[in-house]
């Protein structure tokens, strides 16, 4: 079943991508159909020669594919970022997600936030979970894009669309706040206009040690077996060292195994978690 979806996804990749690197629409490819089979909820797309149209137009020509079915193609404007959501798995997501750190540049790393005070990115996740759970209305070709006036709010969208455990936001206030999703047909649908300045909000992570975890995943193909990495999370290293304090169920659930080891220090920019 997953090798006959990665075909029909790659086939189709390429056709509405005549001009991009096969060896690039080959991971990309791998990746979708990862999200497909709902091994994973989505896949963030850094590739410049992927654009969203033609990516929606390649999905819907899918929807007849046994097992390539309920592909999205979604967009935040204010940052940028764009990928590729497999409608029932999001939907399973928890929302708000389990843990939720303040990167405000003013507070400590390892803080975590209350719901109540990330309204600007937990505000986009809740109108995607929701358009997800009501599937029926997210028609075959359509682009799900978010609109809103926080850049930043892209990189607690990504984190949890990924499935992270624990996703990164900023501290703000709820006042006059307005984000809206729009379902738009990809013949509709124009490109956005945003575009995100790197460094333009401080954060307080570029000092701080951070641990990264990779999760990877193994494939057997004629003999040989080869690893490709699913997902990689980073955590602040203070948040791992007493887990109890900050009452997480998710700094609980990957504390256990990783307590001792050794984590890297290293700088996250808050431009996004890719």
């Amino acid at each position: 079943m997953i090798t006959s979806t990665h075909d029909a996804i790659l086939q189709k990749l390429i056709e509405h991508h005549p001009r991009s690197k096969r060896s690039r629409i080959r991971q990309l490819a791998r990746a979708l159909t990862f999200v497909a089979e709902g091994i994973k909820p989505s896949q963030l797309i850094d590739d410049g020669s992927v654009a969203p149209v033609p990516l929606a137009q390649a999905l819907e020509s899918l929807e007849a594919q046994d097992g390539a079915s309920g592909l999205r193609v979604w967009i935040h404007g204010p940052s940028g970022s764009f990928g590729v959501l497999n409608v029932a798995a999001v939907a399973r997501l928890a929302c708000p997600p389990p843990c939720v750190m303040d990167a405000s540049s003013n507070s400590p790393a390892g803080t975590i936030l209350h719901p109540s005070s990330a309204i600007e990115s937990l505000k986009c996740i809740q109108l995607l979970s929701e358009a997800c759970r009501r599937s029926t209305a997210i028609l075959s070709g359509h682009v799900l894009s978010l609109s809103g006036r926080a850049p930043s709010a892209g990189v607690a969208l990504a984190g949890w669309l990924l499935d992270y455990p624990v996703v990164y936001a900023l501290k703000s206030d709820s006042t006059g706040f307005d984000c809206r999703l729009d379902v738009q047909h990809y013949r509709r649908y124009k490109e956005s206009e945003a575009q995100w300045e790197e460094g333009a909000v401080g954060n307080n992570l570029g000092g701080s040690p951070l641990c990264c975890f990779e999760v990877f995943i193994r494939r057997d193909e004629e003999g040989t077996a080869e690893q490709e990495r699913l997902q990689s999370f980073t955590v602040p290293q203070v948040a791992l060292k007493d887990p109890i304090t900050y009452r997480s169920a998710a700094l609980h659930k990957i504390s256990a195994p990783y307590i001792g080891g050794s984590g890297q220090g290293r700088p996250l920019p808050l431009a996004g978690q890719r």
